[in-house]
């Protein structure tokens, strides 16, 4: 009965073993029986530890799948911005329109999010806005100083053609929407065609490269076709339409005066 105890003491409880020690003892024997209630003991309290490692890696690999499939969906969303996004905050083409708009965030930041490059432009909350914003700041403080020199005075050795052409471009109608917003809203007027042109040809910066000013001239101040096309492209990117400002009651003349005036 030494040589079983021994053995009951060192072995790993499994229950073929048990079934075998129980076969072994005598109907006599009361020490067998007491070490036989034991290792019964001993694999009851192993299969419930068992159960409970069980459900606990159940659990584990529960939490797991629910943190993977958050971290996707996560990740989704991510890669669907990174998409609505027009180019990185950090690029050179956002650097430029950031220096050439005379260091405007609100441009930079709408141009980087889309707006008006096509109608499934980011609309931004305020929060996003700020974020994209700081972004913007700190690649513009974050480049080399030779890097900024360079956008403003010879940006062609920086930005590729089609760069400078599209961040050109995005001032120049960012500029005339806004004007022509206040024109609507603050004048109450409804500017011409040839008005809209020649608002958009005076917008176009003062630094941009000679041939890109070249090819912006020849666009908008080509035949009233070319004009009448360039113009629909832009009501269309930018969400506006043609229509006429309905009249109304007979202003004061103090309020006319300040609409004169501005």
């Amino acid at each position: 009965m030494a040589i079983f105890s021994c053995h009951l003491a060192s072995h790993h409880w499994d229950s073929s073993w048990v079934v075998e020690f129980l076969t072994c003892i005598r109907p006599s024997d009361s020490h067998g029986f007491c070490f036989a209630a034991l290792a019964v003991r001993r694999l009851q309290h192993t299969s419930l530890t068992a159960m409970n490692v069980q459900a606990e890696l159940a659990d584990v690999q529960r939490r797991l799948r629910a943190l993977q499939k958050k971290c996707s969906k996560r990740r989704l969303m991510q890669e669907c911005t990174q998409k609505a996004r027009r180019c990185a905050p950090t690029s050179r083409a956002c650097l430029f329109v950031f220096v050439q708009s005379g260091r405007a965030t609100e441009v930079a930041v709408d141009f980087v999010s889309g707006r008006g490059w096509n109608t499934s432009g980011q609309l931004l909350d305020e929060q996003e806005r700020q974020e994209l914003a700081a972004e913007i700041e700190w690649a513009y403080i974050r480049a080399p100083l030779e890097d900024i020199v360079m956008l403003e005075t010879k940006p062609q050795e920086l930005c590729s053609w089609q760069d400078l052409v599209a961040g050109t471009r995005f001032i120049v109608e960012h500029m005339l929407f806004a004007w022509l917003q206040r024109q609507n809203v603050e004048q109450g007027l409804a500017p011409s065609r040839s008005q809209l042109v020649e608002q958009a040809l005076a917008n176009i910066p003062t630094l941009t490269p000679e041939d890109v000013k070249a090819y912006l001239n020849m666009v908008l101040a080509s035949s009233d076709r070319s004009q009448r096309r360039w113009l629909a492209k832009f009501r269309r990117r930018w969400g506006a339409r043609l229509g006429i400002l309905k009249p109304c009651s007979t202003l004061p003349l103090k309020e006319k005066q300040s609409k004169v005036q501005m």
